[in-house]
Parts: C-alpha cells; sequence; structure tokens
C-alpha cells in the first residue's frame, strides 16, 4: 500500500530528503488562494514530484503532485493543504479508544512461521 505523504511525518525529514532525492529545480513563483509560493520539481528513484511552498515567514507546503513514473499508468497523487494549525485542541484523550458496552476483544491470528502459507509445489514437468 502505497503512503504518498509518509515522508511528511519523518523525524529526520531533512536527511531523508537528502538521502532519496536525486534531482530537483525551481520552477517559478506562483500564487496558491492569494498565497505566493515557490514551485519545485523534483525526482527519486522512484517518483518525480513536484511542490509548492508557501514563501515568507510559514514556509509550508500548499500543494504536492507525485507521479509514480515505474507504475503501470504513472498513477499521480494529488493534495492540496491549507489551514496549518500546528496547535490543534487535542489531548491524548482525543485518541484513546473507548469501545461501547458490550463489546469484547477478539483475538487475531498473527502469522508466524509456524502457520504461514506454504506455496505449492511444482508438479511433474515444473508446472503448478
Amino acid at each position: 500500500m502505497r503512503l504518498p505523504l509518509a515522508m511528511l511525518f519523518v523525524s529526520n525529514i531533512n536527511e531523508e530528503f537528502e538521502r532519496r532525492i536525486t534531482s530537483l529545480a525551481y520552477v517559478e513563483t506562483n500564487t496558491i488562494k492569494d498565497v505566493p509560493c515557490d514551485h519545485l520539481a523534483g525526482s527519486t528513484d522512484t517518483v518525480d514530484f513536484q511542490i509548492w511552498v508557501a514563501q515568507g515567514g510559514e514556509p509550508l507546503p500548499r500543494r504536492v503532485i507525485i507521479t509514480y513514473r515505474h507504475a503501470e499508468k504513472e498513477p499521480q497523487f494529488r493534495a492540496r493543504f491549507s489551514h496549518w494549525d500546528f496547535s490543534p485542541p487535542f489531548t491524548d484523550a482525543s485518541f484513546a479508544f473507548a469501545p461501547p458496552a458490550g463489546m469484547e476483544c477478539l483475538p487475531l491470528l498473527s502469522l508466524t512461521e509456524n502457520n504461514m502459507p506454504r506455496p505449492r509445489s511444482a508438479k511433474k514437468g515444473g508446472k503448478l
């Protein structure tokens, strides 16, 4: 499963960008919803991307386009960002799970070496 914006959530984003980005170019200045932005285009080994970063005191992403150039038909992921809030009104309790009354926990079978599906063996002639 692809998580297109996962890189935005790593704690060492600068190091990851330096390690992964193989090319990066400044395209031009654009305006997105009345916000002047720097438009950049770049590549990694597997994707091409474009990012628009707000100019000024809060250089935050405003738009991202990611193209998976090695995937069939080169699918794209697009995102627009606005209303950044670095002090949201959430507490740890906002993310605590409280199941409804009467619910019970069901154990899940985890895949271990002993219960993983075995590959089918080849029949005579080398075909499955």
